[in-house]
């Protein structure tokens, strides 16, 4: 009889713990979400790719195709939470810069924050690097 409850004891717990919020079975991991790896790779280069804007170069450099995946990946309410949230500001950057693209009436606290980001990030415009705020560049998306 004690065999029998330790095993609907036994069965019954792991039926929790799987079942838990915290348990990734049901959760897509960082591997598996696509806009989490293509947010880690924008965020590792740390670079705002100017050229394809200012038709210098192709704009399938690898920021600019991470961009691209970004914009039909993620939801209007990731891009949302990467654009005000995110620590890094080039992600910052390409997220807002998609969610223009997608929904066209970003909110007026939004479009503030932006005008008033003065972070400074790495840029590349064609073979030239350079620093700029990023509230300079976040401006001319809306016109």
């Amino acid at each position: 009889m004690k065999k029998y409850l330790l095993l609907i004891i036994f069965c019954t717990a792991g039926n929790f713990i799987m079942a838990s919020p915290k348990s990734n079975l049901f959760t897509k991991t960082t591997a598996s979400d696509p806009v989490k790896k293509i947010v880690k790779a924008i965020a590792k280069s740390n670079v705002y790719d100017l050229s394809a804007t200012n038709n210098i170069a192709p704009p399938n450099s690898p920021q600019n195709l991470r961009y691209e995946k970004l914009l039909n990946i993620a939801s209007v309410e990731k891009l949302t939470e990467l654009a005000t949230k995110n620590k890094n500001a080039v992600v910052r950057l390409y997220a807002y810069k998609a969610l223009i693209n997608k929904i066209k009436n970003i909110p007026k606290e939004m479009v503030d924050q932006f005008n008033n980001d003065t972070s400074i990030i790495n840029t590349i415009n064609g073979n030239t690097a350079g620093q700029v705020p990023l509230n300079s560049i976040a401006k001319g998306f809306l016109y």
